[in-house]
């Protein structure tokens, strides 16, 4: 990891819960529930399989609380951030957090995952070619079908 991304995620704890005053809360926030069951709750109706699902750059592990609160649901959340992994794992003692670069992570848990969420994630990728070879990680990290 360079020198200035590792800086930068050093201090992202402090910086994300002084613009998000629900980052270092337990509970999915109401506001963001409604969001979440709107645009995500579709995507689980046709199944009622077990199926384990991944939250790429969970942060304080908001939306993995959601997600592995749905019946059938186990979640994993991943960051890179230590600071958000250590407030994810303090406020949600009962779910894994796994501190780890996203790439790599996905790279070494191929075919394993029956979802991928990766919010406020893409972004963070310096180049085009460094997003390609992100998406193509996460889509061999799925499951067959």
């Amino acid at each position: 990891m360079s020198k200035w991304r590792s800086r930068i995620q050093s201090g992202y704890l402090e910086h994300y819960s002084s613009i998000n005053s629900m980052a270092l809360e337990s509970g999915v926030p109401k506001r963001m529930k409604g969001e979440y069951e709107s645009n995500y709750l579709p995507l689980f109706q046709d199944s009622d399989d077990e199926r384990k699902v991944l939250d790429i750059g969970c942060g304080t592990g908001i939306l993995a609380e959601w997600l592995d609160s749905l019946p059938g649901i186990t979640c994993v959340g991943v960051d890179s951030s230590s600071s958000q992994i250590m407030a994810a794992r303090e406020i949600r003692p009962d779910q894994e957090f796994i501190e780890a670069d996203g790439l790599e992570y996905l790279n070494s848990n191929k075919c394993k995952f029956d979802g991928i969420f990766c919010n406020d994630v893409l972004e963070h990728l310096p180049t085009l070619d460094e997003t390609l070879e992100f998406l193509e990680a996460a889509r061999a990290a799925l499951k067959p079908h």
